[in-house]
């Protein structure tokens, strides 16, 4: 079940939902499955509640070395596009050849390289200062995304997390392939 690696994160859903969660983003992933952990992500969506996880960035297909809880029906999966609109990949137009955003079971992409944050100061922090002009990844691109159904809500708090799916997954400007494909989901 593998519920010992992921107890904080299970926690933390049922804590999210129990207090008025309205959505829930986990820049989180891990290749270990747990049914605990998709029950989890089950109550959460059950509840009215959309789950959005970072695709992971070992530039890999989440069809063949799924990533959790990304890989998880009823969690929104997103991936990390380049600068240069597509799929972020260790060839892509950034410069940064260490990393690429999975991909399989994508719903879409969102900015994930270069992203300017808010950063805490000193060493607990990522970077030395207030800041950072660097944070990059599916954990960085995971946030637009529940950010974007957190404005739905705003609009209209009575839909539903597959609504709110369908509504993004809808309105993203096709990548790629024609249409939905594997690399990019439905695009950006």
């Amino acid at each position: 079940n593998n519920y010992g690696l992921y107890v904080d994160f299970i926690d933390a859903i049922y804590f999210a939902v129990a207090n008025g969660a309205d959505v829930i983003s986990m820049s989180l992933g891990g290749s270990s499955y747990s049914t605990s952990f998709e029950e989890a992500v089950n109550f959460a969506v059950n509840n009215g509640v959309p789950v959005f996880a970072s695709a992971g960035n070992d530039d890999v297909s989440n069809l063949t070395d799924p990533s959790y809880p990304a890989s998880f029906v009823n969690a929104i999966s997103v991936g990390a596009m380049s600068p240069c609109g597509l799929r972020k990949t260790k060839t892509t137009c950034d410069g940064e050849f260490n990393w690429g955003s999975n991909y399989g079971n994508l719903d879409f992409i969102t900015p994930g390289t270069r992203i300017y944050t808010a950063d805490i100061t000193g060493s607990g922090g990522y970077a030395s200062g207030n800041y950072t002009p660097s944070f990059n990844g599916t954990s960085a691109a995971c946030p637009f995304a529940a950010g974007v159904a957190a404005l739905a809500l705003s609009v209209d708090p009575t839909l539903t997390p597959q609504q709110i799916r369908t509504i993004l997954q809808n309105g993203s400007a096709d990548a790629g392939e024609s249409g939905y494909d594997a690399e990019t989901g439905f695009g950006r």
